[in-house]
């Protein structure tokens, strides 16, 4: 059933579109057909189905086409930029210089040159020579890794706890005692080695490995350590150095004991 014949409504007339939707019934629809011909026109579509050619660029002000066609082409010579200097593989840049360690404390041998260990006692001196050397001169200490066997390095703490009590200085440290057993030290590479094989001799049956400790020492015996893988390496005692430092500061220990309980140094009148 159609609108028009349904009972009680009035029929409806047939609508008509908007005058912005017929052609030629209003400007706007002109205006809009017009635009759509001229990009037709400009298109390839207007131009027989080839695409237009690339716009020609404009020429700069003064110069003329011909003249900017006729200027002949400069060939610039390549510059090669050296590259910067890079060590060869696997290779390491240069070491620094060493740094100046200033005048060595009193009693402080130079490095490398033999120690006269005095025949009376000698080893509580070493003791206060350390320790005043690291304290006037602290800048001067440096640390240094260190191997102890187990056994001398357990013997090393109990006499430096013994010697808190006995001098009533709570600030006396194990770099104290490894710097002055390293400064006492033979300066000759096979009096290191004889003393170092004789320490091993006894070490034999130890199971119990080395762990790796850090001290601050002086200058003589950072020096001392420093040089001393390479000194025992070229004399074809190479990873001996634990042997050696364990075997310089059990020497140490012994003298101490010999000497008794460590007191405070005498004060000048």
């Amino acid at each position: 059933m159609s609108e028009e014949s349904t009972p009680g409504r009035a029929p409806r007339g047939k609508r008509m579109p908007p005058s912005y939707f017929r052609i030629q019934g209003s400007s706007l629809v002109k205006d809009l057909l017009a635009g759509a011909d001229a990009v037709a026109g400009r298109s390839f579509l207007g131009s027989g189905g080839q695409a237009p050619g690339p716009a020609p660029m404009p020429a700069a002000a003064g110069v003329h086409p011909a003249e900017v066609a006729d200027v002949p082409q400069v060939d610039v010579p390549r510059v090669d930029v050296p590259a910067a200097d890079v060590p060869a593989a696997g290779g390491l840049p240069a070491s620094p210089a060493a740094v100046p360690l200033g005048p060595l404390a009193p009693g402080c041998a130079e490095p490398g040159a033999p120690v006269d260990r005095p025949t009376g006692p000698w080893a509580h001196g070493a003791v206060h020579v350390s320790y005043a050397d690291a304290k006037l001169r602290s800048s001067q200490w440096r640390a240094h890794g260190f191997r102890i066997a187990p056994d001398v390095l357990a013997r090393l703490k109990t006499r430096v706890n013994r010697d808190r009590r006995t001098t009533g200085n709570p600030h006396l440290a194990i770099g104290h005692y490894v710097d002055a057993a390293l400064r006492h030290m033979p300066g000759d590479v096979g009096a290191l080695i004889a003393m170092a094989e004789e320490f091993g001799t006894g070490q034999l049956w130890d199971q119990e490995r080395t762990q790796p400790s850090t001290y601050r020492v002086g200058r003589r015996a950072y020096a001392l350590a420093s040089g001393m893988k390479m000194q025992l390496q070229e004399a074809d005692f190479g990873r001996r150095g634990t042997q050696v430092v364990s075997a310089g500061i059990e020497t140490f220990l012994d003298a101490l004991e010999t000497e008794g309980p460590l007191q405070r140094p005498v004060k000048k009148p």
